[in-house]
């Protein structure tokens, strides 16, 4: 891959040629469970971070990263915590995110992992000490890494520790601060959109309360991601680009308020009335985001179009496979009440309510046939799983294994309804693309979800084929 210009990391001379090749490690909170690269191989890592994850997730402003790499700044600077933490962040990601062939996958992940628990080894030193972007820029990056490795507690733990952070340093509140540059404006408001997307997906991941709250932000969105590799050319994008990463933005501020509507505390005992009210209007929200992206970007049904830059198609695969997760989680709330007609939930609706449903309330009435749908087309995007990309694939997978347990459980409730045995297909593609990944990807959290999402498929089929044999008879 040959490197591209504006990106080619420069790492100079001058660098001590004791312990590390990057220089002496005797400070108490540089712990280092694996040597840090040579020159040579870190400038590899350092371009392979900057090709690979930071241009779809800008958590470093690129002209400082590479100049922290220098190697006339950089003894110095891994004498602080937060510098030593985002070097060995970077070397991890660089390596997590790298495309490379399932048989290396064991060794990659081994050495990435490495080099989290030398940035892990700062953990105290960043909280206790004085905030700044670093630490949170590293924190954040920790938390995606594990994000990567379907490992749900560190993930949490480190998005939290870092928000909090960005609170102490008031990033929330950047467009009152009138003493920053328009550069460092825009740098700190992408960090803070980076910790405000992980905060709310790991809110609709693991259904845990979003850390940082809606009405702490007085911050607008991201004007632009601050290379063009962020971007997608667009025919039909009025400016000719498609900007991903604040797409992706837009649609963190619905996950947060799907989660705060529907599976909060304070949701959990809203009568149904005002339950399909809100999915309505969350509905309506999603739709308008997915009309304002470029037609040969939104989610479809039976397929994803192909987009010709792999790295930034990843993104795209992301953005689709969150859009039919936030349908799932929307309607399952209602397919799971065992109101089976559009009939029947009216009826109920007006048991609950002196009132008419409010008109674009209407697709709520077709709550199972919707959350099928987006389940079928979650599963449909396996196909376009990126091949090597086995931190995206941690990433990612999450989504099918969600459409693979909800078209399960609409089975049992109701196993009579085609296509049944379609669905039993899609089901059997999720649990064998699970078995090509425990070979190469060296993770416990595979085999159990292999065996979990195994469970969900035979009780479906044991319905379907229960009630094909009663109705045999």
């Amino acid at each position: 891959m040959s490197q591209k210009a504006g990106i080619t990391p420069r790492i100079s001379s001058g660098i001590h040629s004791n312990a590390t090749s990057f220089g002496i490690l005797n400070d108490d909170f540089r712990k280092a469970f694996c040597r840090l690269p040579s020159k040579k191989e870190a400038a590899s890592l350092l371009y392979q971070y900057l090709e690979n994850f930071n241009c779809l997730c800008p958590l470093f402003e690129q002209a400082k990263l590479t100049s922290l790499f220098d190697g006339d700044n950089l003894n110095n600077a891994l004498r602080v915590p937060s510098c030593w933490a985002s070097v060995n962040v970077v070397f991890a990601l660089g390596i997590a995110f790298r495309v490379k062939d399932r048989t290396v996958a064991h060794s990659e992940h081994q050495r990435s992992w490495l080099f989290i628990k030398n940035a892990l080894g700062t953990f105290h030193d960043l909280c206790l000490g004085q905030p700044d972007l670093w630490s949170i820029q590293a924190l954040l990056g920790m938390s995606i890494f594990f994000l990567g490795t379907m490992s749900a507690e560190p993930c949490c733990f480190l998005a939290a520790a870092a928000i909090r952070m960005s609170e102490q340093i008031g990033l929330g509140r950047l467009n009152e601060d009138i003493t920053l540059s328009s550069e460092d404006m825009q740098h700190r408001r992408r960090i803070l959109w980076i910790a405000y997307w992980l905060d709310r997906e790991i809110s609709i991941r693991f259904g845990r309360p979003p850390t940082q709250s809606d009405e702490d932000m007085s911050i607008d969105l991201p004007t632009a991601t601050p290379m063009d590799d962020g971007q997608i050319s667009s025919s039909t994008s009025k400016q000719g680009k498609f900007d991903a990463f604040r797409a992706n933005c837009q649609l963190a501020t619905i996950k947060g308020q799907l989660y705060k509507e529907l599976y909060s505390v304070a949701a959990k005992n809203r009568p149904l009335s005002e339950v399909m009210t809100s999915i309505g209007t969350l509905d309506r929200m999603l739709r308008n985001w997915r009309e304002d992206l470029p037609p040969e970007c939104r989610p479809e049904l039976h397929g994803l179009v192909s987009v010709s830059q792999s790295s930034i198609s990843v993104t795209l695969l992301y953005l689709h496979y969150s859009y039919f997760n936030c349908l799932i989680a929307m309607y399952r709330l209602i397919a799971s009440r065992g109101l089976r007609t559009s009939e029947d939930l009216l009826r109920k609706y007006e048991e609950l309510s002196s009132s008419a449903p409010p008109p674009y309330t209407a697709r709520v009435f077709e709550s199972e046939t919707l959350c099928a749908n987006a389940a079928r087309a979650s599963i449909r995007l396996l196909k376009y799983m990126p091949e090597g990309h086995m931190s995206f694939v941690g990433i990612l997978i999450h989504y099918p294994i969600v459409a693979l347990t909800t078209l399960s459980s609409i089975i049992i409730r109701n196993p009579l309804k085609a296509p049944r045995s379609n669905d039993l297909r899609l089901m059997d593609q999720v649990e064998t693309y699970l078995s090509s990944l425990v070979v190469s990807i060296p993770n416990q959290i595979i085999g159990q979800l292999r065996a979990y999402c195994a469970n969900y498929r035979a009780a479906a089929s044991a319905a379907a084929q229960k009630t094909m044999q009663f109705y045999a008879r």
